[in-house]
């Protein structure tokens, strides 16, 4: 099975949750709790708002901040590298990162929503 990242969406209540609550708790697998329950939680209001919400964000390794980092990696580890990739360890790629922008956290009923999700997903000792 492969560990695939979680939709675009999830990422942002977990993030938001994250935001509201602040340090960890010992011990809390938010993560866990957040694939068990977050199906009957997350309201369609919440979804909705953050689909209108999307953002992309087109990325290019050959960036000039992004181009130094796999030469920097590629300088330090030379030595324990062998062909063909003691010159570059990574093809360059061009994709688009999605993303949730903060506005829909303004929409009507919303933020109440998050505070139900997040109340589901926090152990009862943070709240």
């Amino acid at each position: 099975m492969v560990n695939e990242s979680l939709n675009t969406f999830d990422t942002e209540l977990i993030r938001q949750k994250n935001v509201i609550q602040g340090a960890p708790v010992r011990g809390d697998k938010p993560y866990h709790r957040f694939i068990q329950q977050l199906a009957p939680v997350a309201s369609d209001q919440v979804l909705a708002a953050m689909r209108r919400s999307l953002r992309s964000l087109p990325i290019n390794d050959n960036m000039p901040l992004l181009a130094r980092i796999p030469s920097n990696l590629v300088q330090s580890c030379r030595m324990n590298l062998v062909a063909p990739h003691r010159n570059w360890l990574f093809r360059p790629r061009t994709r688009v990162i999605e993303y949730v922008g903060d506005d829909y956290l303004m929409q009507p009923g919303v933020p109440e929503a998050i505070r139900v999700i997040y109340r589901a997903l926090t152990p009862a000792v943070a709240q």
